[in-house]
């Protein structure tokens, strides 16, 4: 069956990877990978730098996937990267420069703002995503308008027209990275949104088993997590869910502030979500 069929070409690409003598040992998996439960929330941190194990990049992108293997529902929670955090009285700030001091502070930070123990995480850099598409040929999603945005400086070029297209690994980075419009953080958590949904009903199919070997490949030497995904158990279980179960995203309810800076989140209206997904507080 299908989770077999990748289970199989995980484990032969281990094996591969076990026999070449001389190849480098890459510590891609926590020592003491973070047990399961029947309710997992997990943490996927995108940063904006290829080295993402040291402490000094902010998390350009959160999102917290929560996994019921009770009821099979899969949540995906967007949480803008300018989410207001408050660090005293007065003052707050975004939520991804907690990522400069490390993981364990940027789950702090979530956890608090969730109300809810987070302390499973996965942190990619975008060179993951873009082989991710680039594998599976693309991905058809429509720009709801002309983007274009230059900034030599950090090395960032988006120009894409308004339509429906087929983008690469490389458009479809443009697409998610830009922020140029008058929503800022918030329009560029919409696009994550619908990707994510796009992505997950044309990609979740039997025809990208055809690339599981590759998709492999890629998640085992590009993900940094303190989870052990490839037992054959939590294999098992989280590829049946998200083969056959329910899937919801969202993005953190809140506003804007008045000077369009920080997104401001709507305490009632998470707890409305975390109390949906079940999932465990601190």
């Amino acid at each position: 069956n299908a989770y077999t069929h990748l289970y199989t070409a995980y484990r032969e690409h281990k094996e591969n990877k076990e026999k070449k003598a001389n190849a480098p040992v890459e510590e891609t998996k926590a020592s003491t990978p973070a047990k399961f439960n029947k309710i997992d929330t997990v943490l996927l941190i995108g940063v904006d730098k290829s080295n993402y194990k040291t402490a000094n990049a902010n998390a350009d992108t959160l999102i917290l996937l929560n996994i019921n293997q009770q009821t099979g529902a899969m949540t995906v929670l967007l949480i803008p990267r300018s989410t207001a955090i408050p660090i005293d009285k007065n003052d707050s700030v975004p939520i991804s420069s907690f990522q400069q001091s490390g993981t364990a502070r940027t789950l702090t930070a979530v956890s608090s703002l969730l109300s809810l123990r987070v302390d499973k995480y996965i942190i990619v850099d975008e060179n993951t995503l873009k082989s991710l598409v680039n594998t599976l040929d693309g991905i058809d999603l429509y720009v709801g308008d002309d983007m274009n945005y230059d900034d030599p400086q950090s090395g960032v070029s988006i120009h894409l027209n308004k339509g429906y297209q087929r983008l690469n690994g490389d458009t479809t980075m443009q697409y998610l990275m830009y922020r140029g419009d008058d929503m800022g953080d918030l329009g560029r958590a919409k696009r994550q949104e619908l990707f994510i949904k796009s992505f997950y009903a044309e990609k979740f199919t039997v025809n990208s088993l055809l690339a599981a070997p590759a998709i492999i490949n890629i998640m085992d030497n590009s993900l940094y997590t303190n989870i052990d995904f490839f037992t054959l158990a939590n294999f098992r279980n989280y590829f049946k869910i998200a083969w056959n179960n329910s899937f919801t995203v969202k993005t953190l309810p809140g506003k804007l502030s008045p000077d369009g800076s920080l997104w401001q989140p709507d305490a009632a209206l998470i707890n409305d979500i975390v109390n949906e997904m079940g999932a465990s507080s601190p």
